[in-house]
């Protein structure tokens, strides 16, 4: 669903796809490529995780805490 955080994990078409809260037809069409095709479904995944592993990897993610914490101490 397209939902805050997803949004900001999924990249729509990219790795992976998103439908809005709640439309369960939207779901259907947008889950209906990754059922029919497992290429797609493989190139989506790869993807997928190249995204996690650039943004959201352990260090990457403690830096981003640590400055996050000493910009709220600084106030």
């Amino acid at each position: 669903s397209r939902i805050a955080p997803l949004d900001e994990i999924v990249a729509d078409g990219c790795t992976g796809v998103l439908a809005a809260v709640g439309d369960a037809e939207a779901f259907a069409r947008a889950a209906e490529p990754l059922l029919a095709e497992p290429d797609l479904r493989m190139k989506m995944g790869r993807a997928a995780r190249r995204r996690v592993i650039e943004r959201f990897e352990q260090s990457i993610m403690c830096k981003a805490y640590e400055r996050l914490f000493l910009e709220c101490a600084a106030r």
